[in-house]
């Protein structure tokens, strides 16, 4: 599986929208976590990085704010 691909999944299952209001620490959690989970896939922290842009936190946290905004959509058009 190549990183990039990893990244995807891993962020989809493992992010959940209230992280964020956890801040950076949470998405240094995440990506520490990130890279243990990918390790059991043979994918090593700098393949990680390389597909994340060079800066998996960053990568994470923007996840963070995705998952974030993806739920505040799906409830705003659960009011409508």
């Amino acid at each position: 599986m190549k990183a990039i691909d990893f990244l995807h999944r891993w962020g989809a299952e493992n992010i959940e929208p209230s992280a964020l209001s956890k801040g950076q620490p949470e998405a240094e959690r995440l990506a520490a976590q990130c890279i243990a989970d990918a390790a059991k896939e043979n994918l090593s922290e700098e393949d990680l990085e390389i597909a994340a842009g060079e800066d998996l936190i960053s990568y994470v946290y923007e996840g963070m704010e995705n998952s974030a905004a993806a739920e505040a959509r799906r409830l705003a058009s659960k009011d409508e």
